[in-house]
């Protein structure tokens, strides 16, 4: 069973995220939190990364082919836009990355997956935490071969943010967000960075061993940060309640 679960979802991988939103929003990362943002970093869209990640999961005795799963891992920033950028800005992006822990549960005959919500990804820059992402949902598809970039995707609310990191476009410091995170994913065969990885997570072989499904995997992709869209709900009551007070001014 082992075998049968673990060889169908080599797709499987942490670090996902949704390539279109229809929320597009650029925005400020300010390294130093200086309060300077005239030599902060300006993102357009996205910030290019890396990451590798420990995928450990169990399969259902009582389901055929689902299965529960655990992701954790750390991220690199690369560069941003996918642009060449100068080196003094290079150096401030590669001071960023984030670390992540997640659960979710999957269908090997469905060819399916699906995050929990409460999931969390950090942000940093250097050793600092600078924001905390909470997983809001996950889904995607999986498949016997390596997934591509798009394929899986979630979504993040911003829960905690340290002070003059983080501003939106117009200087306005951000204080509410929504995350996307895009990658594909590729199996690390070495043995030496899959121990390397075990320790960087904590894990001992012994205790990765005790799971049927263990992948040690490497992505890379897109972050992603965009304004919370106002509810249609909210935009419905507030017409309503303006045409509420034209209504009474028109009978009063």
């Amino acid at each position: 069973m082992k075998k049968r679960v673990s060889g169908f979802i080599i797709g499987l991988f942490l670090i996902a995220g949704l390539t279109q939103s229809g929320y597009a929003a650029s925005w400020i990362f300010d390294t130093t939190a200086d309060g300077d943002q005239s030599d902060a970093l300006a993102i357009i869209e996205w910030i290019d990364i890396t990451s590798t990640n420990l995928v450990l999961g169990n399969a259902d005795p009582a389901v055929a082919g689902s299965f529960s799963f655990n992701n954790s891992g750390t991220v690199s920033a690369v560069k941003v836009d996918n642009s060449t950028t100068e080196i003094d800005e290079l150096f401030k992006i590669w001071q960023l990355g984030a670390y992540y822990s997640f659960t979710g549960t999957g269908d090997t005959q469905e060819g399916s997956i699906a995050f929990d919500p409460g999931g969390t990804l950090t942000l940093t820059v250097g050793s600092v935490d600078v924001a905390t992402l909470t997983v809001i949902s996950g889904s995607g598809s999986i498949d016997s071969e390596a997934v591509s970039n798009g394929d899986i995707t979630i979504s993040y609310s911003l829960e905690v943010l340290a002070e003059n990191y983080l501003f939106w476009e117009d200087g306005t410091a951000m204080t509410n967000a929504i995350a996307y995170t895009t990658t594909n994913a590729n199996r690390i065969t070495n043995e030496t960075l899959k121990t390397a990885l075990l320790e960087k997570q904590g894990v001992t072989q012994d205790q990765a061993d005790s799971y049927d499904i263990v992948f040690y995997l490497s992505s890379n992709g897109q972050f992603r940060l965009e304004p919370v869209p106002v509810p249609t709900a909210f935009l419905l009551l507030g017409s309503g309640l303006i045409g509420l007070v034209g209504f009474r001014r028109k009978i009063g």
